[in-house]
């Protein structure tokens, strides 16, 4: 029997509440919509989500500030995703709207409207109604999500939602082209650092070198993880067979899922620190493969260019991995159903190894 999430049951009512009692928004032609982007100034995007939402936006971020050079970025952002845009270039600035006090969105909100937004963009595909309060609170003059009845409420200028499984990428930059905007490539960007003396530090002290292959074992979300014991017997087997050296990473809430890993391992491991994006993006920077469920450092591990190897059972394993060469998808029916054979033979082809 399925679990009922009365919270979100409870914030759906209250949301459609608010909704009802707001008029729909005038909606711009196409001509319309396209004079108020010709001289657009200052732009706003949304995402309020999670930390790998966020990365997979920053192709979007670049497409904007490719084609209008000149203009403000702005990205209105959570408390706990903010972290991924640090040090990227292209957004000139970040207001928490999300995940903070109500003095603190307050203060946020005023200063989006202070600025002036020209062009405001929801690109959640399926309706928000957190982004896009935000959207029109920003008293943006444009102000573009995707349809559907309850947009009506927020935006002035709807698009046509791609297919579910689409990856996340392509669905931001299919949301710029739908208003007009060239888009370009799909490559995530990260304010990476090449190295981290911090990194540096911890790989030399270990002994990680030749072919390093890093293990997340952790999940943001339960019901994506594997079972660390799991990771620790393909991790072994790598070891042996290839002379791998294994480096386990993690963050906050990984715990239980490193601890289970690490006792289980046979060979010898390194675990890594705690590591920030950065951090993180710099040692897969330096490692030949990194294996992981459906969890923010996939994406990490994507903008780093580094061989994957990810995990999915139920999720919707398209719309979170680009079609690269670099990246192997490992399915099941559930996360239970997936075998230590089948991790283990997407390493070696990965590796360039044999399997038998």
């Amino acid at each position: 029997m399925s679990r009922i999430n009365v919270g979100k049951i409870y914030n759906n009512v209250v949301n459609g509440v608010v909704a009802s009692f707001l008029k729909d928004q005038e909606q711009l032609s196409e001509t319309r919509m396209k004079s108020a982007l010709k001289g657009a100034q200052t732009f706003l995007a949304v995402r309020t989500d999670r930390i790998g939402d966020m990365l997979l936006a920053t192709p979007m971020f670049r497409a904007i500030k490719e084609q209008y050079p000149k203009s403000k970025l702005m990205v209105a952002a959570s408390l706990y995703n903010a972290k991924a845009l640090e040090g990227n270039k292209r957004v000139d600035e970040t207001l928490i709207v999300e995940g903070a006090g109500i003095a603190e969105r307050r203060g946020a909100m005023e200063r989006i409207r202070s600025c002036g937004v020209d062009v405001a963009i929801d690109p959640y595909h399926v309706f928000n109604m957190k982004s896009a309060q935000v959207c029109l609170e920003s008293e943006a003059k444009l102000r573009v999500g995707y349809r559907s009845d309850r947009g009506m409420k927020f935006f002035n200028y709807m698009v046509e939602a791609p297919p579910a499984r689409v990856y996340e990428v392509e669905k931001n930059l299919a949301m710029l082209r739908s208003v007009g905007l060239e888009t370009g490539q799909q490559d995530i960007e990260f304010g990476s650092r090449e190295t981290s003396p911090r990194m540096e530090d911890f790989m030399s002290e270990n002994g990680l070198v030749g072919t390093v292959v890093a293990v997340n074992p952790g999940a943001r979300r339960k019901p994506h993880e594997w079972d660390a014991k799991g990771f620790a017997e393909v991790a072994d087997r790598l070891a042996r067979k290839y002379d791998c050296r294994i480096v386990i990473t993690w963050g906050p809430g990984d715990e239980r899922a490193l601890s289970k890993m690490a006792a289980a391992m046979k060979e010898r491991s390194a675990v890594a620190p705690c590591t920030t994006l950065m951090e993180l993006s710099a040692l897969l920077k330096k490692c030949a493969l990194f294996v992981c469920c459906d969890t923010a450092p996939l994406h990490v591990a994507v903008a780093a260019k580094t061989n994957v190897v990810a995990l999915f059972g139920t999720g919707e394993w398209q719309r979170w991995t680009p079609k690269t060469d670099k990246m192997r998808v490992v399915k099941g029916k559930s996360m239970k159903s997936i075998s230590e054979d089948e991790v283990f033979s997407a390493c070696a082809e990965m590796l360039g190894r044999p399997v038998g």
